[in-house]
């Protein structure tokens, strides 16, 4: 799940064409900026599944720790 909050650049080209070439991939792209929070909310409720990761885009938490949370939601935390 991508969400493209209204940028300028070819963000929103490039989320649709990786989305058309994957049905895992989902996309979507606001009418306006509406921040960084809300954004994040939307994704949420627009995911499927069991559980949900979150990696921002600028890696500002290394991308090595998603097994090691995903090994913690697998062992019964709700939220890791």
């Amino acid at each position: 799940m991508f969400s493209d909050n209204h940028s300028s650049d070819l963000t929103w080209t490039k989320l649709s064409q990786l989305a058309s070439k994957d049905s895992r991939v989902r996309a979507i792209r606001f009418s306006k900026n509406v921040g960084f929070q809300r954004s994040i909310l939307a994704k949420y409720l627009h995911v499927r599944g069991e559980a949900v990761m979150q990696i921002d885009a600028d890696l500002p938490d290394p991308p090595e720790l998603l097994a090691d949370f995903l090994d913690l939601w697998r062992s019964g935390h709700r939220v890791v």
